[in-house]
C-alpha cells in the first residue's frame, strides 16, 4: 500500500466513523418524542400529585362539614366554618408544597383559578350566614347553578379529579 493511498484509506474509515457516531437511526421527530413525553409525564404527575390532595381532602371536608351540604342552616355553617377553614389551610400548605413543572403551568391556572373562586364562595357564604337564616337562604339559592360554573369546567378539563372541587 502506497502512502497516499494509505492516507486516503485512513481519511474515508476517519469520515466514515464522524458521520456514523454522529447520525442516528432515530428520525428528528422521533428524538422529540422522549422530550414530549416527559414534559406530559411531568404535566400528569403534578395532576396526580395535587389529585391525590384533593382525594384526601374531600373526606375530611365532608366530616368537617357534617356531610358537606350547604342545606343547613345558617347557625350550623357558622358553627362549622372553623374546622372547615383548618381543613383548607392544611390543604393549602401541602398544595403549596406539590412541585409544578413548567410544563403543567395551565393545569396550575386552572387550579388557582378554582381556589380563587372558591375562597370568593366561602366569603360569600360566611358573610350570608353572619347576616342571618334568610341572607344564608338567598345565597344558597342563588348556587344552585354553581356546577355550570367555568372555574368548575376548567378544573375538570385540566385532568383534576371531582374530589378537587371539595377545597
Amino acid at each position: 500500500m502506497t502512502h497516499t493511498h494509505l492516507r486516503h484509506v485512513l481519511v474515508v474509515g476517519a469520515a466514515a466513523l464522524l458521520i456514523g457516531g454522529c447520525s442516528s437511526s432515530e428520525s428528528p421527530t422521533s428524538s422529540a418524542t422522549p422530550t414530549k413525553t416527559a414534559a406530559v409525564s411531568a404535566k400528569q404527575e403534578f395532576v396526580d400529585a395535587v389529585n391525590g390532595l384533593c382525594d384526601k381532602l374531600e373526606p375530611e371536608v365532608i366530616r368537617a362539614t357534617h356531610g358537606g351540604s350547604i342545606d343547613i342552616p345558617a347557625t350550623q355553617y357558622l358553627k362549622d366554618w372553623p374546622a372547615h377553614q383548618k381543613v383548607l389551610a392544611r390543604f393549602d400548605k401541602s398544595l403549596a408544597a406539590v412541585s409544578q413543572p413548567a410544563t403543567a403551568t395551565s393545569a396550575a391556572d386552572a387550579l388557582h383559578t378554582y381556589v380563587k373562586f372558591a375562597d370568593q364562595l366561602d366569603a360569600a357564604r360566611l358573610k350570608a350566614a353572619k347576616q342571618g337564616e334568610q341572607a344564608w337562604r338567598r345565597e344558597v339559592a342563588a348556587e344552585k347553578d354553581i356546577a355550570n360554573d367555568p372555574a368548575i369546567a376548567g378544573l375538570t378539563a385540566a385532568g383534576f379529579a371531582d374530589s378537587c372541587q371539595a377545597r
